[in-house]
């Protein structure tokens, strides 16, 4: 889990929280249909997948404070797909870099 802060001016700043699950997922057709989905059910949710990723990557950026992972989890089980957080020690970004709990834009 990680949260970036994008500053839109100098008195306005969002905090996203981003969730980063492995996946089974390799047809991006329902990639796609996961993904709208999860977004009708959860507006404040970006959701993107990079199924090249040996992960099979779904990554959702939110502007709540907290990701649903349990409800996505059972959403993709529902749809027959297996999903787990990815764990940040599972990245190989992060064997050689710890990135600070808050990401600048």
């Amino acid at each position: 889990m990680f949260l970036k802060n994008n500053t839109y001016n100098s008195s306005i700043s969002v905090l996203n929280m981003i969730e980063v699950f492995k996946t089974d997922i390799t047809d991006s057709l329902q990639a796609k249909v996961l993904g709208d989905h999860i977004h009708d059910l959860f507006k404040e949710y970006t959701v993107n997948f990079d199924l090249d990723d040996c992960d099979r990557i779904m990554r959702i950026v939110s502007t709540s404070p907290v990701v649903q992972v349990d409800i996505l989890i059972d959403i993709l089980k529902g749809f027959g797909y297996h999903a787990e957080v990815l764990q940040d020690d599972d990245c190989a970004f992060t064997k050689s870099y710890n990135p600070p709990l808050f990401l600048l834009n």
